[in-house]
């Protein structure tokens, strides 16, 4: 069996060694083993404890060096002392059997801790594990998982349906509560999870460039707290927004946050006027709330990217028809669409005559006239629409509309529009609107219960789109206009031969001329 790539093996690993593996339900040896089993898993699996014979039909090994097969991926889930020496077998089992190139630290006492102590076992465990290239993530993480492989360690985590969605994130317990949350509404699928904790190995960036080029994410969801190393962060994110959304939720926005931050993983916050600036120069979408961050992923995972910010919206309701509108004035994120003479036209030859058809642009008030149908025959003209780029549908069902027949007209105006048409719902009226939400969200429409929040998540979608529009034009451009860079060479040669470590204004102008970057007089 030839060596498997570090970062893959953490979740495609062929193998997988459990060290802390328990017969016990009411331990998390127990809990992360039996998920591994729940998930499908097909590769081998190898439980270490030296107590146990066998758990849950696996035969059990006394240490590392014992197991006769090789082994991809160790996880770790005993105190910090026995990691330190669990990590020495597993040089020694490197060194014997070159196998062994990742590895998943969940267990705490480490940095996290702030103690002298605590950062000194976290440096000597990544010294010793690097010393034989093996790769670590974590420690104090709750693991990682990948539904397509059917590989988990997550000890909350039992299954989880197939999706777009993947996620990194500097807790575990935000990130599962996301998947709970939106498994029980069966609102996304997932790729692959990563809990990171300490990053004191494996960081953000390098797993963000992973995703990158994994075909089924559609979407990464970042959780963050802090940077081991902000540069490698950014200049990786701008590469990846390129091809796919990235959305993150980042703590630590206040003095005390940022306390708190260093507290749980030991990630220093940092001054989050400069991280806000770095994720728009990067193109990450970044949410201002839990709830802004859930439905923004799971928009962008079930509907592609706009081509722009133009939108329609289309409703039966004058109050929460207004209500977007307020939303999507108050900011410079999206206009409202001007709708063409051919589809003013054609929406005026099947509504009623009281109907408000493009007072103000764009919008379209079907008013307590509309029914089933209807719903499907004006998003399809919709759809048709050149001028628009994003369809925003607001509902209240009433009493006299058959829902169920509702959800299949709209699911069926939506399967026959046109790709890179963006299209997404509010529906109202709480509990009694259960149904139709659920039906829209298996169907794959986005829904949500209020127009704020869908005008607010249209905004984050046209905002992706615009930068990586922008992006995608910078990059052309740089690949047929080449710099000439011989005089900036020049300038920097000389100042560094002046013993400097930074240009003068004047030069660093000339430097950035040469390079075509913009910069005010």
């Amino acid at each position: 069996m030839g060596k498997i790539s570090s970062l893959d093996a953490f979740f495609r690993p062929r193998s997988v060694a459990i060290v802390g593996a328990s017969s016990d339900p009411k331990k998390v040896g127990n809990t992360a083993l039996k998920n591994l089993v729940s998930m499908g898993y097909k590769g081998k699996v190898f439980p270490i404890n030296p107590r146990e014979e066998s758990i849950l039909g696996f035969r059990c090994y006394k240490n590392m060096l014992e197991i006769p097969e090789p082994v991809d991926l160790c996880v770790l889930l005993v105190s910090a002392e026995l990691t330190m020496k669990v990590a020495d077998e597993l040089v020694q089992r490197k060194r014997q059997h070159d196998d062994v190139t990742a590895a998943v630290c969940m267990s705490a006492g480490f940095g996290e801790l702030g103690t002298p102590e605590g950062k000194q076992r976290e440096h000597d465990l990544v010294k010793t594990l690097r010393s034989a290239s093996i790769r670590l993530i974590g420690p104090n993480c709750v693991g990682v998982f990948d539904a397509y492989s059917g590989f988990n360690t997550n000890f909350d985590i039992g299954t989880y349906p197939q999706g777009g969605v993947s996620i990194l994130t500097q807790s575990g317990a935000f990130a599962n509560s996301f998947l709970f949350w939106a498994e029980r509404l069966r609102l996304i699928g997932v790729s692959k999870f990563a809990s990171i904790g300490n990053m004191a190995d494996v960081t953000m960036g390098e797993l963000l460039n992973y995703l990158k080029d994994d075909e089924s994410t559609r979407v990464v969801a970042l959780y963050m707290e802090g940077f081991s190393n902000p540069r490698e962060f950014f200049e990786i994110a701008r590469e990846v927004t390129r091809v796919k959304p990235v959305v993150v939720m980042k703590t630590g926005k206040s003095e005390v946050g940022s306390k708190a931050a260093l507290s749980h993983t030991g990630s220093v916050a940092g001054s989050d006027a400069i991280y806000e600036g770095a994720f728009k120069q990067a193109g990450i979408i970044r949410a201002r709330t839990i709830l802004e961050f859930y439905d923004t992923v799971r928009a962008f995972a079930k509907q592609p990217v706009p081509q722009g910010n133009r939108v329609s919206i289309l409703t039966h309701m004058g109050g929460p028809g207004t209500i977007c509108i307020d939303e999507i004035s108050a900011t410079n994120e999206l206009e409202l669409a001007k709708l063409s003479p051919e589809t003013e036209k054609a929406l005026r030859s099947i509504c009623a005559p009281m109907a408000n058809i493009g007072h103000p642009d764009g919008y379209v008030d079907l008013t307590a006239a509309h029914y089933e149908k209807l719903h499907n025959q004006v998003l399809q003209i919709l759809f048709q629409d050149k001028n628009i780029d994003m369809v925003l549908q607001i509902l209240a069902p009433s009493a006299f509309l058959d829902q169920k027949l509702l959800v299949k007209e709209v699911g069926e105006a939506c399967r026959e529009k046109q790709p890179g048409k963006t299209f997404l719902n509010a529906v109202t009226f709480g509990e009694f609107a259960r149904d139709v939400r659920q039906g829209l969200e298996d169907a794959g429409m986005p829904t949500y219960e209020y127009t704020d929040m869908l005008a607010r998540v249209a905004g984050n979608m046209a905002n992706y789109a615009a930068y990586r529009k922008t992006r995608s034009a910078e990059v052309a451009a740089a690949k047929y206009q080449p710099a000439s860079t011989s005089r900036s060479a020049e300038i920097i040669s000389n100042a560094v031969k002046k013993g400097r470590v930074s240009l003068l204004e004047p030069e660093a102008y000339e430097v950035c001329n040469e390079y075509g970057i913009k910069v005010p007089p």
